[in-house]
């Protein structure tokens, strides 16, 4: 799968990454219920620092680590992170201002190849992530559940996109690359212990 497809459809999100489970998918009509988006916008709030306190604890070996060529490594995954902060701000500002119009999809590998994720630098990556999530807090704090239906048409769905369907994969999408960053953890850290053994 080559396209990054900004939906609660994380089946497609993750299919870079066979070595994960797909967690269980949530609803985006949960978010109607009482108080579920306050929830939300608290655990999209806290996300980033989650994201860095795991990254923290990296060596650069193991940020580097690819399980095979055609895989990410945790800094490409983080990059990406960054990235998408930057969609997923455009695309709440698109859906808000301008119901009814066309999201332009985007494939998230040609954006890891010609932005040269491997190259970045991870203060910096982590710089603009935690700033842009700031901001589009400050707009998921002042959305009701009214505003939750409204949408965009997504090419890629062959349909609407709502602000519920968006909020639902943001809230979604940080903890599912948690996982596979700790993942890599282990498994570099795996691989190194092996090619000490005697």
């Amino acid at each position: 799968m080559n396209s990054e497809l900004l939906t609660f459809e994380l089946d497609v999100c993750i299919s870079n990454f066979e070595f994960m489970a797909v967690p269980q998918k949530r609803s985006s009509d949960e978010l109607l219920q009482p108080g579920e988006l306050a929830r939300a916008t608290d655990e999209i709030e806290h996300a980033p620092e989650q994201i860095a306190a795991v990254v923290a604890t990296l060596t650069d070996a193991q940020l580097r680590y690819k399980p095979n060529p055609k895989k990410w490594s945790a800094l490409e995954i983080l990059a990406h992170l960054a990235d998408v902060e930057l969609i997923y701000g455009f695309r709440l500002r698109q859906i808000i201002a301008q119901p009814g119009s066309t999201i332009t999809p985007i494939d998230q590998d040609a954006w890891a190849y010609a932005l040269d994720y491997p190259s970045a630098c991870v203060s910096e990556i982590l710089e603009r992530y935690r700033c842009v999530r700031r901001a589009n807090v400050v707009l998921l704090h002042r959305l009701t559940t009214t505003d939750l239906g409204k949408a965009a048409f997504h090419p890629e769905r062959d349909g609407d996109f709502t602000l519920a369907d968006l909020i639902t994969f943001m809230r979604q999408h940080d903890p599912n690359h948690l996982r596979q960053i700790e993942r890599l953890r282990e498994q570099s850290t795996t691989q190194s212990r092996a090619e000490q053994a005697p």
